[in-house]
């Protein structure tokens, strides 16, 4: 017996488990103290209307979250199905249709015009549910979108490997700044085209920050020898500059290096750029004799692991 409630304060840590499950499935990292602060917010200012959906145990097996919209044309009311997310553990037993259901019976209460949604391609299920509850795919228009990455937070970037496909954005991202404030010498060319020869295959690393999907920084440990690597090719993108994507990235570097039993990470870098310096200050680097193979550097900084 499926029963459909509408979302109070009091259903609050039990919701704010799936709904952190919920972001998960969409990349997002975990944080069940922010979904639950989040959900706090949407309720007690009536900004939102949640369903949530329990089995015969009354356990919290899902739900769906509407948010108000108004159609101009229409000139009605208009109801958005923003999210919809039934536990893995209950999928296949109908919780997601009586979730929808519920939507739509509110849509009709409240005068709305009707529920829209959006998804992605890849999501099978979704594509093939949606349909099957009277949903029609809308092929005459185009959706587009703008992000106000001001809002953005280090919970919404991830730090990954480097693979393959990641190669143009290294490079980009990385001419962007040289170029801006010197100029591309041949090692950086032989580096920024050929990163996998140059510093993956010689037990070197490549991390990247990525917020939604795109690569927004990179950096570079490039193995010097067993036990020394330098630090190198780290950019961030100048509309993320700011938000201490940079301080992620080095720390999630230095980190790699330890893994790889290094006792010390080299780096250069010039003096212009006060904010990587100072960065690279803060997290225990200090100034040495400089020698190295960049031109346009004129200091450079060693960390001692311990």
């Amino acid at each position: 017996m499926i029963q459909i409630e509408r979302a109070t304060i009091d259903h609050l840590d039990s919701l704010a488990i799936l709904f952190d499950q919920y972001r998960v499935f969409y990349e997002k990292l975990s944080d069940v103290k922010a979904a639950n602060e989040f959900l706090r917010q949407r309720i007690e200012a009536n900004e939102s209307v949640i369903f949530v959906s329990f089995d015969e145990a009354n356990v919290m097996t899902g739900f769906t979250q509407l948010y108000p919209l108004f159609s101009s044309t229409r000139m009605k009311r208009l109801w958005l199905l923003n999210d919809l997310f039934v536990d893995v553990t209950f999928r296949g037993k109908g919780f997601s249709i009586a979730l929808i259901e519920r939507a739509k019976e509110h849509c009709r209460q409240t005068g709305g015009c009707g529920l829209i949604l959006e998804t992605a391609k890849s999501n099978t299920i979704g594509n093939k549910l949606y349909p099957k509850v009277g949903f029609q795919l809308d092929q005459d228009h185009h959706f587009y979108s703008w992000d106000n990455w001001h809002t953005m937070t280090l919970l919404d970037v991830k730090i990954v490997p480097y693979k393959p496909e990641h190669q143009p954005a290294f490079e980009f991202l990385n001419r962007a700044w040289i170029e801006k404030y010197f100029w591309i010498e041949p090692i950086d060319v032989e580096v920024l085209q050929h990163p996998e020869q140059k510093v993956l295959e010689g037990g070197g690393e490549i991390l990247l920050a990525v917020v939604e999907n795109q690569a927004v920084g990179v950096v570079a440990l490039k193995r010097i020898s067993e036990t020394i690597f330098e630090f190198t090719k780290m950019a961030v993108d100048e509309t993320f500059q700011g938000k201490g994507i940079g301080e992620k990235l080095a720390i999630a570097a230095i980190a790699k290096a330890r893994e790889k039993n290094a006792t010390k990470i080299i780096l250069y870098s010039n003096t212009k750029l006060v904010a990587a310096i100072n960065l690279y200050r803060r997290l225990g680097f200090v100034e040495v004799a400089l020698d190295g193979p960049y031109k346009r550097s004129d200091i450079k900084m060693e960390l001692t692991l311990s």
